[in-house]
């Protein structure tokens, strides 16, 4: 069965679903207003969202989540109890670059590009996880990647978060690999640490200056180490966003 969306939300047209990929149907959201909806309907090999394995690549975010040092810890309170109120609410106080979140050109560009300025279609896409435990720099083989990806490096550094070690000797990527993966035309570079470089912060200026947004304080990479796979980042939709927490989801076919 073939099916696609025009430009005037109620109107169809035919379309080898051969030619859908994920970020093709995320555009579809416009008109239909929800793209989850419609990619539990339709998806390429005819794969529903519950056929697929999901992985969460985000650390839970809570009073103990580490920030950056000189960062305001996150700050979780109730807001409403159950037994006082009848209902349950929390009152929650965080920096914009804290747990598993994304940064904006914005972060580092003067006039650069803020979170709220993207498509949700930019969310979505293809992501590869490289290895690069054990580097520092990191600088692998990105022959792999292709032009939009999300590119994740894999590096452990997060299984140390909540001890002292988690800021001690962290891997940073290479100027030549950010000027790589820059070139390559990347969409996103992430990895599992809490930053990919120290002051002055040049890979933040390469990557951001280039606008490719970057993703800290990813979790779970293991699981998808050195897999291509469709991927999810939502960052929180804040108004002027030069960062925000996210929600990672890698979302596997086997």
């Amino acid at each position: 069965m073939r099916l696609s969306v025009s430009s005037t939300p109620l109107v169809l047209r035919t379309v080898s679903m051969k030619s859908l990929n994920l970020r093709a149907l995320a555009e579809y959201e416009k008109a239909w207003g929800s793209c989850a909806g419609f990619f539990n309907v339709w998806r390429p090999q005819t794969k529903r969202w519950h056929d697929l394995k999901y992985v969460d690549l985000s650390m839970a975010l809570s009073n103990d989540t580490p920030v950056y040092p000189g960062d305001r810890p996150p700050v979780i309170t109730s807001n409403s109890v159950f037994e006082k109120d009848g209902f349950n609410s929390k009152h929650l106080c965080f920096v914009s670059h804290c747990s598993t979140h994304m940064d904006a050109p914005y972060h580092k560009v003067q006039n650069g590009k803020k979170l709220d300025d993207y498509p949700v279609s930019d969310f979505f896409g293809s992501a590869v996880v490289i290895d690069a435990f054990n580097q520092n720099p990191i600088e692998p083989d990105v022959s792999a990647v292709r032009k939009g990806d999300f590119v994740f490096f894999y590096t452990r550094q997060t299984d140390k978060a909540g001890t002292p070690a988690f800021f001690e000797n962290p891997p940073f990527i290479s100027e030549k690999t950010a000027e790589a993966l820059v070139e390559k035309g990347v969409s996103i570079v992430g990895l599992d640490s809490f930053s990919p470089d120290g002051p002055p912060f040049a890979i933040h200026d390469i990557l951001l200056g280039n606008g490719v947004r970057i993703l800290e304080n990813l979790v779970n990479l293991k699981s998808v180490v050195g897999k291509r796979f469709e991927c999810v980042v939502l960052p929180l939709k804040i108004k002027d966003a030069d960062g925000a927490p996210c929600r990672v989801v890698a979302c596997l076919d086997d």
